[in-house]
């Protein structure tokens, strides 16, 4: 089964463990603080095998470490950190001279803009939920500065807080590594750590500046330097959470759902542009604990600034009994607690450094992607060079009438083997089919002890249809839920398996119908799931969720918290590829990338952000080329011609959502946006979108994407690792330029060589 899938499709590498480490040798524990580049040893220099000595220190500054890329500054007090990107000739400082701003900083950000950290913090007796903020500059009593072979550990002491920090800093190459050991703070003898935010102003801007900030949000979006009266909307400072929210809400999960209202950032990165610099940072460990920070000049401060916090504890409310006012029910908290235990492990983030041709968003994406690979992220080898046409057939659904719920069957198995053939037949040689709804109980039943429906053929249906599937070489994947609880969907136990906040209550929405189960209960029932489909020759399963969704669990008997619950899904992602031989998720997060041979429902707008103002394909060119993805189902396009064409812009495979029954059959069920879903009115535009993706496209699936730009308005060039380009126009009138020529609403590939 392995061989076959992997020969159509994808071969998949196993999960390899961040290769970046925080920890180091020391040079000299207790050696005095650093007195310019004349005390570094001969081994530090002939390690770092720098070019040259770096050119004229800056003031105020002494050589901590220098590559042939870059050069580590530090003063001799450790409050300051500045790196020379000696390929760019660009210096690049944690602080910001106050001087320089268009509006002079109060007395609180002139600390602010000059401190290496920021951070928040809470008194270890507060029931108020009263964090409080402080900087680096104002509270640090003492800093150690200790000499490491490739840089530096900068230890802070805060007495009065009786808070202590330990800041690592060395140079990889032409990256700079930056670590907030987990080992090495020190707290809870009067306060807690609640988050630290590293070099909050490495890269800050001023409006002057001519350049962008990028930042993961759905596909990639930029945030253009400019004058706070061009902007069109207030101002605003943005906190996106990578992977998932850091408090669970199932209400907005399922707002989230139907609307698509929440920021998705699904790799933990983010770039900065500054005329020919740039630098892209990297979340290499802590991501499910880190959000990114995006403020443009004006809130607070006269400068534009992006930076990752990093989270270390969270606040919750102590609730009593409802309390009767005027007629009505309010529920107030007792007390508002901080979690004792702090969410563990090293904070790392990894800033290369770009210049000229290679400092935008595409050689951002580029330095992502090989990193990624690099560190086994990312498969090593890429996908198939085809375009296999994905499409889900719904089996069956609940629907409720006035006193009882109704199984509604959609697509027999027997149907799904007719569909299948017929596609055969009018000549779609490269399908994958995915079932959902194919079990007892509908689309929401429970997936661990489900079994075959059936109204939809049974066990033996199933068998016939995978039997025929692998005959034609078909990869055929089930569809299961194993992070959705709904009320009468059987197999659960509430008080077990569901997913607890702090306070031990379930995660539930409003009439308690959802619920989350809990990460440790599902490893332990997919199993049952697995044995029972042992027998069938399917591809492998398509995961709920869990490339979109990362929570932490506080059940008392059995606690997971975020970083454990990402380690859960991938451990469930590895044992159906052990099993199978390929995997399909929902979602695209960064943790499942090693595992999943396809990615379901990729993101290809931005959700609506104050100061956005461009969406690019960042997320895509990391992936291209490493793993298959689809986006909006083509039966639901709302402009045919445009979704298609920003299908082959950003690489997307095509893809359908149908059923045998007719579309109206879904209108009194919960699956109701699925307005149009009858093969037999999309058979013609699957065969024909086959066709198109099938041609000149098919064969860069399985090359990298490494270039992106518009070329003109409304007109984009992609470029690929073999060469190819691929023209994409977007107007109602051609384009010609450079031998190029596309007509109208179209595209044109040109090869390596014309």
């Amino acid at each position: 089964m392995r061989k076959r899938f992997l020969a159509l499709m994808v071969i998949l590498s196993l999960l390899v463990t961040l290769a970046t480490s925080c920890g180091g040798v020391s040079v000299d524990t207790d050696v005095a603080p650093l007195k310019g580049a004349s005390s570094l040893p001969e081994a530090v220099v002939a390690t770092q095998k720098p070019a040259a000595i770096p050119e004229e220190t800056p003031a105020g500054y002494e050589l901590a470490a220098a590559t042939s890329a870059l050069a580590l500054y530090v003063t001799e007090d450790g409050m300051r950190i500045a790196v020379l990107d000696r390929n760019a000739g660009r210096l690049w400082t944690s602080a910001v001279d106050g001087t320089t701003l268009s509006r002079k900083p109060n007395k609180l950000w002139s600390a602010n803009i000059t401190s290496p950290f920021t951070f928040s913090y809470q008194a270890v007796d507060n029931t108020k939920g009263n964090t409080k903020t402080g900087n680096a500059t104002n509270e640090v009593t003492a800093a150690k500065v200790t000499r490491l072979t490739d840089g530096v550990s900068i230890h802070y002491t805060m007495r009065k807080l009786r808070l202590e920090l330990t800041m690592e800093l060395r140079l990889d190459g032409g990256s700079l590594v930056a670590c907030i050991p987990e080992d090495e703070l020190v707290e809870g003898e009067k306060n807690y750590f609640v988050s630290i935010e590293l070099l909050p102003f490495l890269g800050a801007t001023v409006d002057t500046d001519e350049g962008y900030y990028l930042y993961p949000n759905g596909p990639g979006e930029l945030y253009y330097f400019k004058d706070e009266a061009l902007r069109q909307n207030a101002l605003k400072t943005y906190t996106i959470p990578y992977y998932s929210a850091q408090t669970v809400n199932i209400g907005a999960i399922e707002q989230n759902d139907e609307e698509h209202t929440e920021i998705q950032a699904m790799l933990p990165a983010y770039g900065i542009k500054v005329g020919d610099a740039g630098l892209v940072a990297m979340v290499e460990d802590g991501a499910p604990y880190t959000a990114l920070t995006i403020s443009p000049s004006g809130v607070s401060v006269t400068c534009n600034r992006i930076f990752n916090s990093f989270v270390y504890r969270k606040s919750y409310g102590v609730y009593g009994s409802s309390v009767s006012i005027a007629g009505g029910s309010s529920v107030f908290p007792l007390a508002v607690l901080l979690d004792k235990e702090r969410y563990a492990g090293d904070r790392v983030v990894r800033y290369t450094f770009l210049s000229k041709d290679e400092a935008d968003y595409s050689g951002m994406a580029n330095v992502v992607r090989q990193r990624y690979l690099d560190t086994g992220l990312l498969p090593s080898t890429p996908v198939a060079g085809v375009a296999p046409t994905v499409l889900d057939l719904l089996g069956g659904i609940t629907e409720e009438t006035l006193f009882f719920e109704t199984y509604k069957k959609l697509t027999t198995f027997a149907q799904s083997e007719e569909i299948v053939t017929d596609l055969k037949t009018a000549g779609v040689d490269s399908l994958v089919i995915n079932l959902k709804g194919w079990a007892d109980g509908g689309l929401t039943a429970s997936p661990q002890k489900a079994k075959a429906a059936n109204k939809l053929g049974g066990y033996r249906g199933l068998k016939s249809l995978a039997t025929l599937c692998a005959e034609q070489k078909i990869p055929l994947y089930l569809h299961a839920n194993y992070t959705d609880i709904y009320a009468g969907s059987g197999s659960y136990n509430l008080n077990t398996d569901a997913a607890r906040d702090p306070n031990n209550y379930m995660y539930t929405n409003g009439d308690e119908t959802h619920f989350l189960q809990g990460p440790h209960v599902a490893l332990h029932k997919q199993s049952e799931l697995l044995a029972y489909l042992q027998d069938l020759p399917l591809a492998g399963l398509t995961f709920a969720r869990l490339g979109t969704l990362v929570y932490s669990d506080h059940y008392n008997k059995n606690p997971c918290m975020a970083d454990r619950t990402a380690a859960a899904w991938v451990k469930m992602l590895n044992t159906t590829a052990d099993a199978f031989g390929s995997v399909a998720v929902e979602g695209g997060n960064g943790y499942v990338l090693t595992e999943a041979s396809l990615l379901r429902d990729v993101p290809e707008k931005s959700v609506s952000v104050l100061f956005g103002d461009e969406t690019v394909p960042f997320y895509h060119m990391i992936v291209h080329g490493s793993v298959y993805y689809t986006g909006t189902q083509n039966n639901l396009f709302y402009d045919t011609k445009a979704q298609t064409l920003k299908m082959i812009e950003y690489g997307y495979l095509p893809y359908y959502e149908l059923t045998y029954a007719p579309s109206k059959e879904l209108r009194n069920t919960a699956y109701s946006t699925l307005f149009s879903c009858n093969y037999a009115d999309w058979r013609d535009s699957i065969v024909t979108t086959s066709q198109v993706f099938s041609g000149q496209l098919a064969a860069l699936y399985g090359c990298y994407m490494t270039g992106h730009e518009a070329v003109a308005e409304d007109v984009v060039c992609v470029t690929y690792s073999n060469g190819a380009q691929v023209y994409i126009n977007y107007r109602d009138t051609a384009y010609e330029a450079n031998s190029v020529r596309v007509e109208a609403e179209s595209y044109v590939v040109v090869t390596k060589g014309g």
